[in-house]
């Protein structure tokens, strides 16, 4: 293998490893807004009195 197809290679290693970090990052943020709702519903539902 030449020395330019092995950088090819790495810089498309990078390429990826970007873009699979990036969309991790995007997916949790994402998820936090359910999360937090999740989280708000439940202690509405646990304060509920019922007579």
């Amino acid at each position: 293998m030449s020395k330019q197809s092995s950088y090819k290679l790495s810089g498309i290693g990078l390429v990826t490893g970007f873009v699979f970090g990036l969309s991790g990052i995007i997916n949790i943020l994402a998820l936090t807004g359910a999360f937090y709702m999740l989280q708000i519903y439940d202690l509405a539902a646990t304060n509920i009195t019922w007579w």
